[in-house]
């Protein structure tokens, strides 16, 4: 009798936690970054490119620089098509030069 009672509890608890999983909100996979590639390049300062104050840490700086490089490596987007590709890379390359002239400061 003991067997059975706990062979019903354990499928109860395994009905109920398959229940649960079932129940909550599954995790959306992460958006692409948003690139529009008719955006023409804009020669912008190098503290508005990484999105920081112009006295930003360089803390800061490299926290933005990591963001944004991770948002638009060309390795990430290549999966949508080459002219997407073509559109982060310049976007790497404006990151990367604006992060060399924040990071010399």
């Amino acid at each position: 009798m003991g067997l059975v009672k706990l062979l019903v509890i354990l499928a109860l608890a395994f009905v109920v936690y398959q229940w649960w999983r079932s129940a909550r909100p599954t995790q959306r996979p992460r958006p692409r970054p948003r690139i529009d590639p008719a955006e023409p390049a804009r020669d912008r300062p190098a503290h508005e490119v990484l999105g920081v104050t112009p006295d930003a840490t360089q803390a800061e700086i490299k926290a933005a620089y990591q963001r944004l490089i991770r948002q638009y490596h060309p390795d990430r987007v290549a999966d949508l098509g080459p002219e997407i590709r073509a559109v982060a890379e310049r976007r790497a390359k404006e990151i990367n030069a604006a992060y060399d002239a924040l990071a010399r400061d």
